[in-house]
């Protein structure tokens, strides 16, 4: 055996790897493990594996289309490649593909097994196996076309050439004109059962001592394969995997030939008791595999419908859309060519929804009343199809839509088959309950899709942020676009570089705004505060945070949640009235203090320079006695005063009252607004 051949284990469950590479390397094989379809290309280029196990569920790869990948490099064309999985309808598809797998492997598969399974294709140094192989010629004999195809290109993968035969009486016509290696035939093909056969191979000498290996579907006891030994033929019971269950049997009657039996005489009666036996448990057996094949297909059609739920429900789709898609599923799964919807409207009557096929024909209102009151399934049988003897009898199911206690409708399937029994009646209420909830799903994301624009609308439209904090890290768990339009951060940066709270307060406000939160933190309730923050434009603005902290019902655990209101304006109206305050009361300090009107109107002149330090104006004294106005002083870019600095304000009465007087244009002289236009 080579022991240090090298065995790719691809399989995403860790468990289920690490399972594997213990047996694998248990027997001195180098395993090598991957999780994904990538990390397997890259693998098979690095390491050229001897052997790869695959499972064919893999997150970001179909095996099915993996296997197809690696088959185009270099590295793995001609190495074996085992799948393994547990779905019926993907190994099906696998053992089809024209190149791909080597062996096909239904879960669970035995440690004991794999290893037998690998040695076959890795061991006795490859060099015995080749020579085994060698211009052999396997004649094999199988009356169902998928299963004969199915072996023939397992064993001309493995070289050898292959004698097709679909029944018992040309499988003896071909084997006396070829001359085969070895025969594997069914223990009863049609015309001429598989011990018959190898008993009249027997008789030809040139044929005497080729193995022979039959098959069995049902179960073999000890006395079946002794009689098998008797007649020269090694007695295989088939379990799940076909191909490598016959190709190790195969292998192993080729290294070690067996003794030419017994043919004829006293064994006669014995042969024919076993065969007539074999053929009544062959035609028990297939009736239940028809009848576990039709449960598979039905537990199929439900996992069908059950898997693209979620898919359905993300499309955000209606109830009729959804009702559609998913009945869709169910009706391709199940394999069902006419099926129909109905959902009870606003007035009570049942409305069909969805048709497939039917036009109307599987309708039957009153029967569909008595399935929605009783609450389970019913399956009754339509007039037959067609004219005369030959017409086709509809088994119509009829099961209720549910969801908990409320009935929604009815889904109804037909179908030819004869017996439905209690499979098919348990299937129709699994589907009616499965549709119940995507409807009821459908509603609730409907409902929660039309909230969330509502309250989107709210958000946004605000004039604030609305933001949402954990209370224990202080990062942001939400924060609305509004930040964005306010102070210019793009949304990916509340979530990175600006998702811890404090990390947008100036700094010199930082360690005021912490304290707030923990308190906010550690108190349930309302709490108000403002800080500064800087804009992405290098502008200072204020924030007043308005902050509930606390759970709330059906919002989970406690979170930090509130809005931020831009009050920069309030904060800078606020800042130069307190200013402006502080320069008149410093002005009147400094009157107080003057000893003469030049020194007071210089007070004025200056305090009034920096309460208005971006215009140009000029300070004015009124002289009474004489009916002028005189300016004592002048700021700014631009001079309003008169070429005397004196003008007669005879005509405007806001002087005249003590009024403030204002011009319209500084650049053109005093114009006074107070008096009516010319």
């Amino acid at each position: 055996m080579t022991k240090s051949a090298t065995i790719l284990v691809v399989e995403d469950n860790p468990i289920t790897r690490k399972m594997i590479r213990v047996a694998l390397e248990s027997h001195d094989y180098s395993a090598v493990e991957a999780a994904d379809g990538r990390s397997t290309i890259a693998a098979v280029e690095a390491l050229r594996p001897d052997l790869i196990l695959m499972d064919l569920n893999l997150p970001d790869m179909d095996g099915l289309k993996l296997v197809q990948v690696l088959r185009s490099m270099p590295q793995a064309a001609s190495a074996p490649i085992f799948a393994i999985t547990g779905s019926g309808a993907k190994i099906d598809r696998a053992r089809e593909l024209p190149v791909g797998f080597t062996e096909v492997l239904l879960k669970p598969v035995s440690p004991a097994d794999l290893l037998k399974l690998v040695e076959s294709h890795l061991g006795k140094s490859g060099a015995e196996t080749r020579r085994l192989r060698r211009d052999k010629r396997i004649l094999i004999v199988n009356e169902q076309p998928l299963e004969l195809r199915l072996l023939r290109l397992n064993f001309e993968k493995r070289g050898y050439g292959i004698i097709p035969a679909e029944d018992g009486r040309r499988g003896l016509s071909q084997a006396l004109q070829c001359l085969p290696d070895a025969v594997v035939s069914e223990v009863l093909p049609q015309h001429l059962d598989g011990f018959r056969l190898c008993r009249e191979i027997r008789k030809d000498r040139r044929l005497s001592r080729i193995p022979v290996v039959l098959l069995s579907r049902i179960p073999v006891a000890d006395a079946d394969r002794r009689l098998a030994r008797t007649v020269g033929a090694v007695l295989v019971e088939l379990r799940s995997t076909i191909e490598s269950e016959v190709v190790m049997a195969l292998e192993e009657a080729l290294r070690n030939p067996m003794a030419t039996g017994t043919v004829g005489g006293e064994e006669e009666p014995a042969l024919e008791d076993l065969v007539d036996h074999l053929h009544r448990q062959v035609i028990s057996k297939k009736e239940d595999n028809r009848r576990l094949d039709r449960r598979r297909t039905l537990l199929e059609a439900e996992l069908a419908v059950l898997g693209g739920l979620s898919d359905v429900l993300q499309k955000d789709s209606s109830i009729p859309a959804t009702l559609s898609e998913v009945f869709h599923r169910c009706l391709d799964a199940a394999g069902v060519s006419q099926g129909a919807a109905y959902l009870i409207g606003p007035g009570g009557s049942l409305t069909l929804e969805v048709d497939y096929g039917a036009s109307g024909a599987l309708e039957n209102q009153s029967l569909f009343r008595e399935v929605l009151e009783r609450g389970e399934s019913l399956v009754d049988v339509l007039r037959p199809v067609g004219d005369g003897k030959g017409g086709v009898r509809i088994h119509r199911l009829i099961a209720p839509i549910l969801l908990g206690q409320e009935r929604l409708g009815v889904i109804v399937l037909a179908s030819t088959h004869e017996e439905l029994g209690d499979d098919w009646m348990a299937f129709g209420k699994a589907i009616g309950s499965q549709v119940g909830q995507a409807i009821g799903l459908t509603r609730a994301l409907s409902s929660l899709s039309v909230s969330e624009a509502h309250h989107r609308l709210l958000v946004e439209g605000l004039d604030a942020i609305v933001c949402e904090a954990d209370p224990m890290t202080l990062r942001f768990s939400f924060v609305s676009r509004q930040a964005e339009r306010m102070l210019g951060h793009p949304e990916s940066e509340w979530t990175s570089r600006l998702a811890d709270w404090p990390a947008h307060v100036h700094f010199e406000d930082r360690a005021e705004v912490l304290e707030a939160l923990h308190h906010a933190a550690s108190h349930p309730g309302s709490h108000q505060f403002e800080y500064r923050t800087v804009s992405a434009g290098g502008a200072v603005v204020w924030l007043r945070v308005f902050l509930h902290s606390g759970p709330e019902e059906g919002c989970g655990p406690k979170r930090l949640r509130g809005v931020m209101v831009n009050v920069t304006e309030r904060r800078q109206g606020e800042e130069k009235r307190i200013r402006d305050l502080t320069l008149l009361n410093g002005m009147n300090e400094l009157l107080a203090a003057c000893s003469t009107m030049d020194e007071a109107y210089d007070v004025v002149g200056r305090t009034t320079r920096e309460l208005f330090p971006r215009e140009s104006g000029a300070t004015f004294v009124v002289h009474t006695p004489g009916g002028t106005v005189e300016a004592k002083s002048a700021w700014g870019s631009h001079s309003i005063l008169p070429e005397n600095g004196k003008f007669a304000p005879d005509d405007c009465w806001a002087l005249k009252r003590g009024k403030v007087h204002r011009s319209d244009d500084v650049l053109s002289g005093i114009v006074c607004r107070h008096l009516p236009s010319p």
